[in-house]
């Protein structure tokens, strides 16, 4: 295969600014036929983007151009009133892409590659458009009634908050894992079956089933019996690791990828046309036509910025989503939000998107960043990708507040992120980066070395929830299984172990710091130094969080020392990804009074939103 090339756009879809990526081979072959990817819904595409970068990498390379892209109000397209529809939009937004595709290369027939409920989304588009020829469907969502009873029975289940669907019955709409379903959709979804004599004639289809959770056959022989002869059925394996499993371990299923591969033509035209594939930022926005690397975008309140696709270094590809504030701001404030965990640069739920666009409408530039290996970063030479902490991370933050100053002239830079985020941030402040300000959203750990795993981190937060672990211990269930031989009581023992050793270092460190005794890692005196050069940190937790009594135990007495130059929140009710709306709209607010607070920006400061209960402040 030939070594493939991306260039982001933005293009236009019925007057909404859609984002993607175009995937082509580097030395100009292609063929005549060319790919849409039409991505899942909400958590699922957060779990399945490298994947499906994977998927465009190669089907490049094999000469076949691929464009991937977000839907309106979702990733970094534009956002969408609540109250839409979104399952015709999307299919409109399909078919812009289609247009897209082939206006940029010399692409003559379109197949859509569809997983999930983007299967159900590429087969409503095909049925508007002329030019698809075909339509893989990999894990298809093929029935909206069926589609919203399995996410009903994720929530009755129990299951995991990050998959757990909840409904919001104000709006009368559902979140799923921090994404939203409105209510309008969700009348259209239960109306939605995809029925076979609804689809073009000469529609090809690909089905590829998941092999341990097939369900997609009864449908497809359905289909088939309608003398259907365009159609292949198969199962394979992977599905579950690719698309509902948390982005830091979800793996590419190259079988799947080498079935669509198979199944697509390969004939060749000339090469691809289109703009060049390097990536550019803009200095000074301005509107520019579709497709381009920069759109104007309005966030929820109708103020309108900019947003733009940027390299901070071409190789290997430093990339970010930038997004500014009007032309006449005259104030040069920025902001780097940094990814968390391997969620790519939109953030959790999509939250660094909210951020950004609010931020930007009160004047200040904020740079969504993907660290090398993950989001759409390359790895570092000799570096492996979608590593939650990789050691080339402050390397790449300072790279980036260079950029950022040098490119607009910014001169303050507040650096933040969520989770493994707020750990970078929290290191490029103690290791001297040119930063003012520091806000770390729920870190989970405050040191980290490469023989570390994540599941440490599992671990700590076991050990300090003693209430929840309480309960349990005083459990016959718990007794049961000890009784029989199922609970590993080594491993039990470790914990505790642990956890007395959290407490007796605490003891000791805070006896050596009276001392003036300098030890290796200590937490208390790192932010003390941190606090000396002029650096202001916010840490913001939500109730419950094991990173709170980690930060107390290890920072002690000098916490207390830091004053108002460390402030700490708790937000009560929320998770550790912020997956309600509600919580996430306090947290945008708690950060947002943080920002411009040190400005005496009262009057672009917003109000308290309603929560749970308000946020509180030690």
């Amino acid at each position: 295969m030939s070594p493939s090339a991306a260039r982001p756009l933005y293009f236009d879809s019925s007057g909404r600014s859609l984002f993607g990526w175009l995937h082509t081979a580097r030395d100009g072959t292609a063929t005549a036929a060319g790919v849409v990817i039409c991505k899942p819904f909400g958590y699922e595409s957060i779990c399945a983007h490298l994947g499906m970068r994977e998927f465009a990498r190669q089907l490049a390379a094999a000469g076949i151009p691929t464009l991937r892209f977000d839907y309106a109000g979702t990733g970094d397209s534009t956002d969408i009133p609540p109250m839409a529809d979104q399952l015709p939009l999307w299919s409109e937004d399909v078919l812009a892409a289609v247009r897209a595709l082939q206006s940029q290369t010399t692409v003559q027939q379109v197949y859509l590659l569809g997983f999930r409920l983007g299967g159900l989304v590429a087969l409503l588009a095909s049925r508007r458009g002329t030019s698809i020829a075909g339509a893989v469907l990999v894990a298809p969502v093929l029935s909206g009634r069926r589609y919203l009873r399995e996410l009903k029975i994720t929530q009755l289940s129990g299951a995991s908050p990050v998959v757990q669907a909840k409904s919001d019955e104000a709006a009368a709409s559902m979140e799923i894992a921090g994404f939203e379903l409105g209510a309008a959709t969700l009348e259209t979804l239960k109306a939605t079956e995809i029925q076979a004599s609804e689809l073009p004639a000469g529609l090809k289809l690909l089905v590829i089933d998941s092999e341990t959770l097939p369900m997609s056959r009864s449908w497809t022989e359905a289909t088939e019996a309608t003398g259907r002869r365009d159609l292949r059925y198969t199962q394979l394996p992977g599905m579950v690791e690719f698309l509902m499993t948390a982005p830091q371990f979800a793996q590419t299923p190259q079988q799947v990828i080498d079935e669509v591969l198979g199944w697509l033509p390969h004939r060749q035209t000339s090469a691809a046309a289109g703009p060049s594939s390097a990536v550019e930022g803009v200095t000074d926005p301005v509107p520019l036509p579709s497709p381009s690397s920069c759109a104007w975008l309005s966030d929820e309140t109708g103020h309108s910025v900019a947003e733009s696709a940027v390299a901070i270094r071409q190789e290997p590809l430093l990339f970010g989503v930038l997004t500014t504030p009007a032309p006449q701001e005259q104030r040069r404030r920025g902001v780097i939000l940094v990814n968390a965990g391997s969620d790519y640069h939109i953030g959790a739920s999509g939250l660094y998107v909210t951020l950004a666009r609010k931020w930007a409408a009160a004047g200040y530039y904020v740079l969504r960043l993907d660290l090398g290996g993950l989001g759409d970063s390359e790895a570092h030479p000799g570096k492996r990708a979608n590593s939650v902490f990789p050691t080339t991370a402050l390397s790449d933050i300072e790279a980036a507040i260079a950029w950022l100053r040098e490119a607009h002239r910014v001169g303050e830079v507040v650096l933040g992120g969520l989770c493994s985020g707020a750990y970078h941030a929290l290191q490029a402040a103690i290791s001297g980066l040119p930063i003012q300000r520091a806000f770390m959203v729920n870190p989970e750990t405050f040191f980290w070395s490469e023989d570390m795993d994540i599941k440490d981190m599992q671990t700590v937060e076991l050990v300090l929830k003693p209430n929840e672990y309480r309960g349990r211990f005083f459990s016959w269930a718990t007794w049961k299984k000890a009784l029989t031989g199922n609970v590993d009581i080594p491993y039990i023992a470790r914990l505790y172990a642990r956890k007395a050793a959290l407490s007796t270092g605490s003891v000791l460190r805070d006896l050596a710091r009276r001392a003036n005794i300098r030890l290796p890692n200590d937490l208390g005196q790192q932010l003390e130094g941190v606090a000396s050069r002029g650096i202001s940190m916010v840490f913001v937790f939500a109730s419950g969080e094991p990173g709170l009594p980690i930060l107390r135990l290890q920072s002690g007495v000098s916490l207390q020392r830091l004053g108002n130059r460390c402030r700490i929140h708790t937000i009560d009710g929320a998770d550790h990804v912020f997956s309600r709306k509600r919580h996430r709209a306090t947290l945008a607010e708690l950060l947002s009074r943080e920002l411009f607070s040190s400005e005496g920006e009262n009057s672009a400061r917003p109000s308290t939103p309603a929560a749970d209960k308000p946020p509180r402040t030690s």
